[in-house]
Formats: C-alpha cells, sequence, structure tokens
C-alpha cells in the first residue's frame, strides 16, 4: 500500500503560481496534472470558476482540486485562486510594460485583471464560498 502524499510547504506568497505548476506538473499524481493543466491551459477561466466548476472542467472530483492545491503548496482552493490572481496580475502589469503583441492570451489576462478591479472576481469568491 502506497504512502499518502504529504502536502508541500507552503509556496512563497512571492512565487508566481503558475510557474509553481509548470515547475511541479510531472511529478504531480495523473488527476492533480489534470487540473494543473487545465490551470496552465486556462488560466482566466480557473480564477472565475468556483471548486464545483473546476472539478468539471477538468473531469476530476472536488477533492482532487482541493489536493493539487495543496500539493503544489497552497492551503486550499481559496488561496489557490488567490496566488492565481496575483500571478495573473503580474504577467499582464509584465507584459504591458514590454509593449508586448495583442494577442488572444493578453487579451484575456486583461480581461481577468478588470474583472479583479471591477470587484468581479471578489464577488465570485464570496458567492462561491472558496
Amino acid at each position: 500500500m502506497s504512502q499518502p502524499e504529504k502536502p508541500r510547504s507552503p509556496i512563497d506568497p512571492a512565487r508566481n503560481v503558475l510557474e509553481v505548476v509548470t515547475n511541479l506538473k510531472a511529478g504531480l499524481r495523473n488527476s492533480d496534472r489534470k487540473v494543473a493543466e487545465l490551470v496552465l491551459e486556462n488560466p482566466g477561466v480557473v480564477l472565475g470558476a468556483t471548486l464545483a466548476k473546476t472539478a468539471r472542467r477538468a473531469r476530476v472530483s472536488e477533492p482532487t482540486v482541493i489536493r493539487f492545491c495543496e500539493a503544489i503548496g497552497c492551503s486550499g482552493f481559496r488561496d489557490f485562486k488567490l496566488r492565481l490572481a496575483q500571478s495573473l496580475a503580474l504577467a499582464t502589469a509584465v507584459a504591458l510594460r514590454r509593449n508586448a503583441p495583442h494577442d488572444a492570451r493578453l487579451f484575456q489576462m486583461k480581461k481577468d485583471l478588470a474583472a479583479m478591479r471591477s470587484g468581479h472576481f471578489w464577488q465570485v469568491m464570496e458567492d462561491s464560498g472558496s
């Protein structure tokens, strides 16, 4: 019988959670890797989604999403989403400073940042109880 995976030490709040997910993805369980792939492919979608919607989109259970969050060093889904919001905001700021081309990904990041600024993100967080 295999030992249960120990939660990782909390990640440094200054670290970009998308970078953490990228670096740890290969070592995650298969089910956790499905969540990681969703996060890396559609971070804005995950940011605006509830725990249930995230699980459905990743085709895993809600407890799996929570285990994924813990496996990458977050204290839970809410902590993960806060760190994801910070990472998206940072990525948007860096891209804008570099005058990056306006591709679809940058446009989505801008929309995500605007949603956070308008309070929509925080309302979603409160409504979802995450």
